[in-house]
């Protein structure tokens, strides 16, 4: 059995809430009470983490689809654990697109997508390849030397660059609580914080699971409020306008910050943090629907559907989308609400059956 220590899964759970979640303008919808939205998400992204962890905790030593084995049966767990492994690899392929078109925006200009793609990918090969040790080492290391740190810095910067003017965030509910319960709900509770239902593969190799609810709340609530922060500089800097029709508003921002002959411009910083952070989710994804499609099969040879699956990504990503179809998809789609059948309503019906089963034992 493979182990993950506590410090390891804080850093693992924090750079999954961030992610590529600060790359865009999250909850723009609800335009200047976008941060209000990503606060009220969550708050329910909690309740959601509560529901995995309690799932968890009746089947410790298990992964989401073994939990549904012992649940509901083969007969269901094949078709179910299916599903869950192109849910998965659906959250791989947005994660994938996230961080292509970033980098073929602001780093890589001259490299084709499909190159940016296939590079990316190489990178997710080589992480899995060497397993979930060695991929929750690494994101430790990262993360308390250099993600966070950096993360500090940017903050320091952007107040002390005089840019951000809070009267673009006013007035404060103009619009009522509607806008931003809708948006909430059918955007923001599924990204980022619905995808934390990836750990539901990933808890079962804890070492300890002393602190395992601790570290998992407060690993989403600081990582949501550094989302919230992300959107509140957005709109404190560009407006609402501005935030909402700008590709990748952060990048824009890090070109606008300038402390005089100190720093000009904070674009290698958040260019590190949104590269390695979308690097670090793609891989856990990736890791999940690899995970999800051996358990359901019962397949031995993890290095043979590892690589089935990267080609498959590949395949997918250089046929099916282009960039300005899926930042339109991104917006408009309704897959939010599909989503929610694998984050919130099936979880919910598993703790309800775990509940049920307890209750005959007893």
């Amino acid at each position: 059995m493979k182990f993950i220590n506590d410090n390891q899964l804080f850093a693992i759970m924090l750079t999954f809430v961030i992610g590529n979640s600060t790359i865009y303008p999250m909850g723009i919808e609800a335009k200047q009470d976008a941060w209000i939205a990503v606060l009220l998400a969550l708050l329910m992204g909690i309740i959601l983490v509560k529901i995995y962890l309690q799932i968890q905790a009746s089947f410790p030593n298990k992964n989401l689809i073994e939990i549904i084995e012992v649940l509901l049966g083969r007969f269901i767990t094949v078709p179910l654990g299916l599903l869950y492994t192109c849910y998965f690899l659906y959250i791989s392929l947005l994660n994938l697109f996230d961080i292509s078109i970033f980098l073929n925006s602001r780093l890589l200009e001259d490299a084709s997508l499909s190159a940016t793609q296939i590079m990316i990918l190489m990178i997710i090969f080589y992480l899995l390849f060497l397993g979930i040790e060695t991929m929750a080492r690494f994101t430790e290391v990262i993360t308390y030397f250099l993600i966070i740190p950096l993360v500090i810095i940017g903050i320091f910067l952007i107040i002390g660059s005089g840019e951000l003017n809070f009267d673009n965030l006013k007035p404060i509910l103009s619009q009522g609580l509607k806008p931003i319960i809708k948006v909430s709900f059918s955007q923001l509770l599924t990204f980022p914080f619905g995808d934390m239902i990836t750990f539901l593969m990933v808890w079962h190799y804890l070492k300890s699971r002393d602190y395992l609810n601790e570290i998992s709340f407060t690993s989403t609530i600081i990582g949501g409020i550094l989302v919230c922060l992300s959107v509140i500089n957005m709109i404190a800097i560009l407006g609402v306008q501005l935030t909402k029709h700008t590709t990748i508003p952060i990048m824009s921002i890090s070109t606008i910050i300038d402390l005089g002959e100190i720093i000009h411009g904070m674009d290698p910083l958040v260019a590190i943090i949104l590269f390695i952070t979308g690097i670090i989710k793609l891989a856990f994804t990736c890791y999940a629907s690899v995970l999800s499609f051996i358990t359901t099969f019962k397949i031995k040879k993890r290095k043979l559907v590892l690589i089935f699956f990267i080609l498959t990504l590949i395949l997918i990503a250089n046929n099916s989308f282009n960039p300005v179809s899926f930042l339109i998809f991104l917006k408009d789609s309704p897959e939010n609400y599909i989503q929610l059948i694998f984050e919130l309503a099936i979880p919910i019906i598993l703790l309800l059956i775990c509940y049920k089963k307890k209750k005959k034992s007893v």
